[in-house]
């Protein structure tokens, strides 16, 4: 988008394909160029059935609608894109002055959507966020699993699998090719299930599956860094400071 600026992050699901926009908008930017780089960002990521989440400080009062055909022209076009504003009510207040310039925009009306406005002094802007309780995407679990290889007798296996074709029941030859294939898979998985057993990775054995570059060597070290700094912390003596730098810098090259 132009004259803003904004991020985006895309979640690819298996039934929904997600983006999630952030944008800022300075307040002397011109509204109608505004409106219309934001329009057609809209109507590209609509095209392309995504459900969208724009959030951001746009700055632009939406409680002054009623008084501003600017803002009323702002919402009605956004509105005519199916893109819809979920916040109403004043997301900063200053004095007795309220004004709603924090904007939570989507197209997603068949969930079921939660704004919120957080009442917090960390800015002059009350944060702003939404949950959406029914667009949870199902991770991917089957590559938590692996095959165990490790003690495999491929004698005894070929042994097995040999086996298996050979005493085939009495009316496979009656069997239509569906069904032959389905007893042949069937019955050579499961003799490899007992010859190389499927186990279930632990969440710590999959994430230094992600990392194969992290040793254990590595981990011991990093270990081994972190408890000297708790010494260091502890004791705030010198020695003790130089010893934990010295650890970190080795363990720092041995990345390199």
């Amino acid at each position: 988008m132009h004259g803003c600026e904004n991020i985006c992050l895309e979640i690819l699901g298996k039934r929904q394909k997600i983006i999630i926009g952030i944008v800022y908008r300075h307040p002397q930017h011109n509204m109608d160029e505004f409106s219309q780089s934001l329009s057609e960002t809209i109507t590209k990521i609509a095209k392309n059935d995504y459900v969208y989440y724009v959030l951001g400080d746009i700055n632009i009062n939406l409680l002054n609608a009623a008084n501003d055909s600017r803002i009323q022209q702002y919402i009605d076009t956004l509105s005519s894109l199916g893109c819809y504003p979920i916040i109403n009510k004043p997301t900063r207040v200053v004095n007795e002055a309220e004004s709603c310039i924090d904007h939570i925009y989507t197209n997603n009306l068949s969930t079921e959507i939660k704004p919120y406005i957080m009442l917090h002094d960390i800015s002059y802007h009350y944060p702003i966020y939404l949950t959406v309780s029914k667009a949870r995407l199902k991770r991917d679990v089957k590559q938590r699993y692996f095959r165990d290889t490790s003690n495999v007798n491929i004698i005894a296996l070929d042994r097995d699998l040999h086996e298996t074709l050979d005493s085939l029941p009495m009316q496979y030859s009656e069997w239509n090719v569906n069904e032959k294939f389905y007893f042949i898979a069937r019955s050579m998985k499961s003799r490899a299930d007992t010859h190389m057993p499927v186990w279930k990775y632990t969440r710590r054995e999959y994430k230094l599956k992600l990392k194969p570059w992290i040793t254990q060597g590595i981990i011991s070290s990093i270990k081994h860094r972190d408890y000297l700094f708790r010494v260091y912390k502890r004791s705030k003596l010198l020695t003790d400071f130089e010893t934990y730098k010295q650890c970190k810098t080795a363990l720092l090259m041995s990345r390199i």
